[in-house]
């Protein structure tokens, strides 16, 4: 089973042995699972995003041994989940120093009976003044270790800051990168689809990568109906579940078909990325524990290659919002070396908009 979670800079995922970093606008790298000695998060609050702290050994091009991210409010869930999924798999992430070993005990014999000698009257002096030399030495020099080691705190957090600073610039320039080849392709034919999105209405089978969707149907809902167990837990029973004050739920159900060549874990896993889209072009997230919404595929049901099934995808969006679609993508499989779809397939509700 495979573990996600989603960052403003980029990915993180595992497959319980080792663990992929793709930091937007550079090469992904992957790291044995071991290597990740412990992961330290800060929830977001309000418009204050979280952060989450991959802290690994230091290496050349990292000397910190720190990758910092900043997450949303969903996104810390899904590195929370993240974080106990390696918990649970018993990886070494809670970080240990192994006590040095190969030292051998040392003792002082006794003195034969009949062989004790009186001191020299000097020894103790001298052994006095030596202490004291010793003393002064060992002062000095822990002094200077603490010195050494403030500064090596404050380098490895400006550290951190230049590195989250170089991932968003990175970041900003492979959107800008996007943008530009997108707004060249238009300028050479047209709207043609040359952007490499994909434009579809409800009920047309639309592909992205190895996904396929159908939108049965959408709109708002009062209520969904949803398990009432709570978060977390399921029981089969359900009872209606009302979204948050002064928000709605609009909800969709679509058709997903994996063309992929893996089963993939549709509520519990992560085998594709899927929004919502108003007419101001924000991005909403689906719900979590999508599992416990009644007629939903079950956690780790997976879906197997060249099959179909239905999906209800809830959305708790403002009460003023006007939602006109849906966009998702294939993320790709690292562990298969299947490449992740750059662009959105796009189905649109509202006849008034086109998304280009």
């Amino acid at each position: 089973m495979e573990f996600i979670f989603h960052a403003h800079e980029g990915v993180v995922q595992s497959n319980g042995n080792s663990v992929r970093v793709a930091i937007d606008g550079q090469n992904p790298f992957v790291l044995p699972a071991s290597c990740i000695y412990r992961i330290e998060m800060k929830e977001p609050q309000g418009d204050v995003p979280g952060q989450v702290v991959l802290v690994t050994s230091p290496s050349e091009g990292n000397p910190t041994g720190r990758i910092l991210f900043s997450v949303d409010s969903h996104q810390y869930s899904e590195a929370q989940a993240f974080d106990q999924a390696l918990r649970s798999m018993g990886q070494n992430i809670t970080g240990h120093i192994n006590p040095a070993s190969g030292i051998s005990n040392m003792s002082v014999s006794d003195i034969p009976s009949g062989q004790t000698k009186k001191l020299a009257w000097w020894i103790p002096v001298v052994s006095g003044f030596t202490a004291l030399v010793l003393g002064v030495a060992l002062g000095w020099g822990f002094t200077q270790m603490h010195a050494e080691h403030t500064l090596k705190e404050v380098v490895a957090a400006k550290d951190v800051e230049i590195e989250r600073l170089d991932t968003s610039l990175n970041s900003v320039k492979a959107q800008l990168e996007a943008a530009l080849g997108r707004d060249a392709g238009q300028g050479a034919g047209g709207d043609s689809g040359t952007s490499g999105d994909t434009e579809g209405r409800p009920n047309e089978e639309i592909s992205n990568g190895g996904i396929t969707m159908k939108l049965l149907e959408s709109g708002e809902e009062p209520s969904i109906s949803f398990d009432s167990c709570g978060d977390g837990c399921s029981n089969g029973k359900f009872a209606p579940k009302n979204p948050d004050a002064d928000t709605k739920f609009w909800v969709a159900t679509v058709e997903v078909t994996n063309n992929t060549k893996k089963p993939l874990d549709i509520t519990c896993g992560y085998p594709y990325e899927i929004i919502a889209l108003n007419s101001d072009n924000q991005q909403y997230t689906p719900i979590d524990d999508l599992y416990d919404v009644e007629g939903n595929p079950a956690c780790n049901a997976e879906l197997q290659p060249g099959t179909k099934t239905k999906v209800t995808y809830p959305f708790q969006v403002p009460l003023n919002a006007k939602m006109i679609g849906l966009a998702f993508r294939d993320i790709g499989d690292w562990s298969t070396d299947t490449p992740a779809q750059d662009n959105y397939a796009v189905i649109i509700t509202d006849s008034n908009y086109h998304i280009s």
